[in-house]
Order: structure tokens, then C-alpha cells, then sequence
């Protein structure tokens, strides 16, 4: 009889909810390109990309990643060591 490894579910549970993040992030992205698209009445997504960088516009998904890099960071710097 072999022991279970009791994180080998819970492993799988966090990768399967990063997977899930990530289609979450990138509809949150389609919504506001196709807004862009709608706003400057073009269906190229290279203008809508130029038109987001000229006015220093970041995508959801970005913003998001950005801030849970500084959520993490925080917590590195408050742990004790």
C-alpha cells in the first residue's frame, strides 16, 4: 500500500484556477478591445493598439498581473524571516 500525496490534489486545484484566471483575464481584454473597436469604428486590432498605448491605457489583464505582483512583493517584505 502506497501513502497519498495530500497536495498532489490541491496542486492540480491551483493550476486548474491560474488556467481559469487566465480566461477570465483575456475576456476582460476582448470586452474592452471590442469597446475600442466600437469607439473608434475600426475593426483592426493594430489601431486599437496603437489608440490604447498612445493614451497609456492598460489592458485588465496587465493591471491585474502588475497588481498582484505588488500584493506579492508586500508580502515578501512582511514575513518575518
Amino acid at each position: 500500500m502506497t501513502a497519498s500525496n495530500p497536495d498532489k490534489g490541491r496542486s492540480r486545484h491551483i493550476r486548474y484556477n491560474a488556467k481559469t484566471h487566465d480566461v477570465c483575464y483575456k475576456s476582460l481584454d476582448f470586452v474592452i478591445n471590442t469597446f475600442f473597436m466600437k469607439l473608434f469604428r475600426t475593426s483592426n486590432i493594430d489601431i486599437v493598439k496603437t489608440y490604447q498605448s498612445q493614451f497609456t491605457f492598460d489592458l485588465p489583464s496587465i493591471v491585474i498581473e502588475k497588481r498582484v505582483k505588488k500584493f506579492n512583493k508586500s508580502l515578501t517584505k512582511s514575513t518575518p524571516s
